[in-house]
Order: structure tokens, then C-alpha cells, then sequence
């Protein structure tokens, strides 16, 4: 009975790329040190609560939205190889999306404006600008929203009314997930060489690109501890060596590998971001997720 239940629900666990779950709470979790210090609270709970839910649902809907072009590519997926219908999967994006927006809207109106739109961000990549050259930059759009939601859940108060220091630090996670997901277009079939190993060096220059931000005199008021600006080489070796490996071949299989690194990535970046805020416990819980997520990976795609 056990192993039944297991089979039926795996199906779920992928539509939703378990493993790159354990991502999103390194966005708000950035996002509330940012504004209000590491200390624990009940809002910083319901925001990454909200959020994953938010997560799983742009992922199913990804899937949904792409099932014709998974039927001829990825035919094992969920919803290709029918172990989940549409409706199966609408049922599930619909539940999780309101469950993030009723949670949001516990922590009060403008936790809720954010998660509402940071469902609508994910819709307006997922159907329309996905393909677009616009694309990269509507993911990107989706974890700063993220980082928003956050902000705002912690504070009670709306976007407008947060520093302008506070607002830039996360574009530069924004940055370095647009370029994560250009060189994720690679992935289903390889690439020409001459693009991708362009991608893959912007992928790790924005890497790169928060120690900018650590050591400006401009984002002292919220990046306190420059001397966290080393460990922005953390996130770029990471990805790095998995780069390098994708540039060599240009195969599918490296590229997935690059992508899957860039994914943990991003919760290396926002753990540089929080260490440098001051919020030490909290930088350590934002890597400490990958470890799960490491984990699950070996049983779960994540791209």
C-alpha cells in the first residue's frame, strides 16, 4: 500500500520540481533581512510559506502550458506521459496559488498585493513571454517579486514606502536568474557552442555581480559586513565548474547540470546577500536548504 501511495503521488513531486523548491525561501527570507533584521517571526514563516506554494504552482503551470512541446521532448514527464492530467493539474495550481494568497493576506494587504502578483508574473511568463527575448527577464521579474513578498510581509508597508537601497539590492538576483534562464533554452537539445558559452559566461559573471553590491558605499545602510563580499566566490565556483563542463561539450546532459547548479545558485546569492546584511543564522538556514534539495535531487528532476 505504501509503495501505491508513493507512486501516486510522485507524479505531483515532479510536476511541481521538488527540488528546486527549497529555493524559494532564500528570496523572501533576503528580502525580510533586508528590511527588518534576522530575527525569527511568524510573518517570515507565512511568507516562505507562501511563497513555496506560489513556486510549485508557476512549475506545474509551466508544465501545463508546455505539455505539447514536452509530448515531443520530454514524453516522461507527468503530464505527457498522462500518470497527471490537465485537469489533475489545474486542480492542484489553482489550490496552491490560493492557499499562497489567503496565507499572504494573514500577514496583512500588501503581503497579499505581492503574492498576487507574483502569481500574475509567473502567468505572464509561463503563457506569453516564454519564448520571448523578454523571457529571461520575466523569470527574473518572478524571484525580485519574490524577494518582495518578503519585504513587505515583515514591514506592513507597501514597495513605495521601502528604501531605494532596500528595492536594488535584489535586481541583482534578478540579473543572474535572467541569464540562468537563458542558458536554460539550451537544455532540451545542446546548443550552438558560440551562444551558449556566451550565456554561460553572463550566468557567471552575474554571479559575480552581488560583490559589486557588497562592497558599494551604496547599499551600506543595508549591506553591512563587506568583508561577506568574499564569499560571493562561493556561488560562482559553484557554477563555474559546472559551466565549464557544458561549454566543453555542448551537450544536453552538461547543460541541465549547469542549469541544476545555477538553481542552487541562486539561494548561494541570497545567502551572500544576508551574511553581508548582518543576519548570520539566517544566511546559514538560506544555504542549508540546498541540502535538501541536493538531496531530493537524486530522486527528482529540478529543470
Amino acid at each position: 500500500m505504501g509503495a501505491r501511495k508513493a507512486s501516486l503521488i510522485r507524479p505531483y513531486l515532479e510536476l511541481v520540481r521538488l527540488p528546486a523548491v527549497f529555493t524559494a525561501p532564500a528570496d523572501v527570507l533576503c528580502g525580510a533581512v533586508l528590511v527588518a533584521g534576522g530575527t525569527p517571526s511568524w510573518s517570515i514563516a507565512g511568507a516562505v510559506v507562501s511563497s513555496a506554494c506560489i513556486y510549485c504552482a508557476g512549475m506545474a503551470a509551466n508544465d501545463v502550458f508546455d505539455a505539447e512541446v514536452d509530448a515531443r521532448e520530454r514524453p516522461k514527464r507527468p503530464l505527457p506521459s498522462g500518470r497527471v492530467s490537465r485537469r489533475q493539474a489545474w486542480t492542484l495550481i489553482l489550490a496552491l496559488q490560493v492557499i499562497a494568497v489567503l496565507v499572504a493576506l494573514s500577514l496583512g494587504m500588501n503581503a497579499a498585493f505581492a503574492a498576487a502578483a507574483t502569481i500574475a508574473a509567473t502567468y505572464t511568463y509561463n503563457a506569453s513571454l516564454k519564448s520571448t527575448w523578454a523571457g529571461p527577464l520575466a523569470m527574473g521579474a518572478c524571484r525580485y517579486l519574490n524577494a518582495l513578498l518578503g519585504m513587505v510581509a515583515v514591514s506592513d508597508r507597501s514597495p513605495w514606502d521601502l528604501p531605494g537601497t532596500v528595492l536594488c539590492v535584489p535586481l541583482f538576483t534578478l540579473t543572474f536568474v535572467a541569464a540562468l534562464t537563458t542558458v536554460s533554452r539550451f537544455e532540451a537539445h545542446g546548443g550552438e557552442l558560440r551562444r551558449l558559452r556566451l550565456a554561460l559566461g553572463a550566468m557567471v559573471l552575474c554571479a559575480a555581480l552581488p560583490a559589486a553590491a557588497i562592497w558599494s558605499s551604496v547599499f551600506t545602510t543595508v549591506l553591512k559586513e563587506p568583508v561577506f563580499g568574499v564569499a560571493t566566490l562561493l556561488p560562482v565556483v559553484f557554477v563555474g565548474r559546472a559551466a565549464i563542463s557544458a561549454v566543453k561539450t555542448g551537450a544536453a546532459s552538461d547543460i541541465r547540470g549547469a542549469v541544476m547548479a545555477g538553481i542552487f545558485a541562486i539561494a548561494m546569492v541570497n545567502g551572500v546577500f544576508a551574511a553581508a546584511a548582518g543576519a548570520w543564522p539566517v544566511a546559514l538556514l538560506i544555504v542549508a536548504l540546498l541540502v535538501p534539495g541536493r538531496v531530493v535531487g537524486k530522486w527528482f528532476y529540478a529543470t
